[in-house]
């Protein structure tokens, strides 16, 4: 039987990967490890540009996956953790497994143009 509890348990895992959805977020924290670093760091790091870094890194910190401590005008991150980047390393080894039974796709998949009639009688596409 489910109890409560594993309902709340089930909405904050459900939570966390979903936070974790996003291929940069993923790398932001295998770009942290067991480290601290500033913003700039990681997105030299990544090669990303800083505001999509700063992005992600707050939505990394509202799913209480990352933390920040502020050093003057810097702001330095780190996994919350140790056990969110075991986590990290872990996903890793079994997505080489994963990646083994399934064929990787681009994504969004191509959403298939509209062949119906627009409002003026033309056809678009």
């Amino acid at each position: 039987m489910i109890t409560p509890k594993d309902s709340q348990a089930a909405m904050i895992f459900a939570r966390a990967f979903g936070t974790l959805s996003d291929p940069n977020r993923l790398l932001i924290l295998k770009a942290l490890g067991s480290e601290e670093k500033p913003v700039n760091r990681i997105a030299i790091d990544l090669g990303l540009s800083q505001p999509l870094v700063s992005h992600h890194l707050a939505a990394l910190k509202a799913g209480g996956l990352v933390k920040a401590k502020k050093a003057g005008s810097f702001v330095f991150y780190s996994v919350s953790t140790e056990k969110i980047a075991a986590l990290v390393n872990n996903l890793e080894d079994a997505l080489e497994d994963i990646s083994k039974n399934i064929e990787l796709t681009t994504f969004p998949q191509p959403v298939p143009r509209f062949m119906g009639r627009g409002r003026r009688g033309r056809r678009w596409m």
